[in-house]
């Protein structure tokens, strides 16, 4: 790569980065329409069936940080990243910390995040033991406190608050209901939104953080890579030989002959007919 000096101008701030991660081939060929969906799934695609292309030729975009939405009870998060946000964002105290030197003898105070597969929910421990400011005003309220709330976001719930009122009970007396209270309820559920916002913008800070999310995220989601035919070995004896199969139609015969079901959806032109025949 060259460059050329071209002027000075005053500092407009850091460059833009690329947000995106590349699709490569890793073969010479051409494009087949099966491969093609199947990979579609994993990023935004730049070629379609037919197209030619080489290996190593980039081919599509994948996810990187800027593409991926992590929102707060992902259950493919680790709850460790969960528990740091909590800690940073209510400036939990030290030694009510998971990581904390004591927290092997003082389990009884410890505030933590824990996940639990077989019910697929979290569990926020000793949501209670933190009487700070931030945890009782300004990202929770009196009457439910912030770990409690961001319990409920975890847990995919939107928090409510409940009362109790009298009503009639159809016998001449009254007795007891319980209902939502809306104000109250409308006031935490703005403390959820805050949360939701303050993790958005904290998830992707960390370098360190922001790599091992994304790597994650693609090894769960963008690592599963389709079952390739290859049927150059193939030979038609019974076949005229006028007819010369290009290797995206052997390869689709080896399909249908090893894979058990098969979909030619080549491009027109690209030979269906004497594939199927």
């Amino acid at each position: 790569m060259a460059s050329v000096f071209d002027s000075y101008a005053p500092y407009k701030g850091e460059l833009a980065r690329r947000q995106n991660g590349s699709l490569v081939a890793v073969e010479q060929g051409e494009c087949a329409a099966y491969g093609l969906f199947n990979a579609q799934d994993r990023g935004a695609l730049f070629v379609e069936p037919g197209d030619r292309v080489y290996e190593g030729m980039i081919v599509g975009t994948a996810p990187k940080a800027g593409d991926i939405d992590v929102k707060l009870g992902a259950s493919w998060v680790d709850p460790k990243y969960y528990e740091q946000f909590i800690y940073e964002l209510l400036q939990t105290p030290a030694y009510q910390r998971s990581d904390s030197p004591s927290s092997r003898w003082n389990k009884s105070a410890i505030i933590g995040v824990e996940y639990s597969e077989h019910t697929n929910s979290f569990h926020v421990s000793n949501k209670s033991s933190d009487r700070s400011v931030l945890a009782t005003q300004k990202f929770g309220s009196h009457k439910m406190n912030a770990y409690d709330i961001f319990e409920h976001i975890l847990n995919l719930q939107e928090p409510k608050i409940y009362k109790t009122i009298e009503v009639p009970d159809g016998m001449g007396d009254t007795k007891e209901k319980r209902v939502v209270d809306i104000d109250a309820t409308r006031v935490v559920q703005r403390k959820a939104d805050d949360m939701r916002k303050a993790f958005k913008d904290w998830i992707f800070k960390d370098p360190v953080r922001r790599e091992a999310i994304v790597d994650r995220y693609n090894e769960l989601f963008n690592s599963i890579r389709p079952r390739e035919y290859d049927g150059s070995n193939l030979s038609f004896p019974l076949m005229t030989n006028e007819i010369n199969l290009h290797d995206h139609q052997k390869n689709a015969i080896a399909h249908a002959m090893f894979g058990g079901n098969t979909l030619f959806a080549h491009s027109v032109g690209a030979g269906k007919c004497a594939t199927r025949s």
